[in-house]
């Protein structure tokens, strides 16, 4: 009879143990930001493969089956209610999309003023983009009367643009940053920091 009382405290004891390690794990989890950014409301798609969409396409940002934004041969953009980041001011280049680096925070403080279309070439006047390396485009979105930010990922070879990927914050009003697809890994510190405080 003893034997089986030991047992069983012992037993409840690892159990306890184990939960308690379960809950420092979520606690430093939480206080690395890892959790919480995953769960972000960031929406990715990627484009299988990469396409110039020389014969049109779009990108349907929030998967309903419509595009948001459409081309019909890859260099012109028609953006309707939504809006590019814009490389020029109201009196030029509002309708050219901004080449931005990856991890430029996309939010109000854009440039948002190119509406209705865009120019990827700045209608045959030469595009900013830099030849044969990945930038992104700032878009403004407007999804059930919601303002959201997002981005796509262009390639410019010097003969075509290339889409890769895009994205948005399904968070209204949240900043995304360029590049940003909505998997974080864990920081190689946390699960340090995690084996040390068991």
């Amino acid at each position: 009879m003893a034997g089986s009382c030991f047992y069983n405290w012992l037993k409840e004891r690892k159990m306890m143990r184990r939960l308690s390690m379960l809950i420092v794990l979520l606690i430093t989890l939480f206080s690395h930001g890892v959790l919480t950014d995953a769960c972000a409301g960031v929406v990715y798609t990627d484009i299988d493969p990469d396409n110039s969409f020389t014969t049109g396409g779009g990108f349907d940002f929030n998967g309903d089956a419509t595009a948001e934004i459409t081309t019909n041969n890859g260099v012109y953009l028609t953006v309707g209610v939504h809006n590019i980041w814009a490389n020029g001011n109201a009196s030029s280049g509002w309708d050219v999309p901004k080449p931005l680096q990856a991890n430029t925070t996309i939010d109000a403080g854009g440039n948002f003023i190119g509406a209705g279309d865009a120019s990827m070439n700045a209608w045959g006047a030469g595009t900013p983009f830099p030849q044969n390396q990945d930038a992104y485009m700032g878009i403004k979105i407007v999804l059930s009367g919601n303002t959201m930010y997002g981005w796509v990922r262009v390639f410019w070879n010097g003969t075509d643009f290339v889409y890769k990927d895009y994205a948005y914050e399904t968070t209204p009003g949240a900043a995304i940053n360029a590049g940003d697809s909505g998997t974080q890994a864990l920081e190689s510190g946390t699960w340090a920091a995690v084996k040390t405080s068991l």
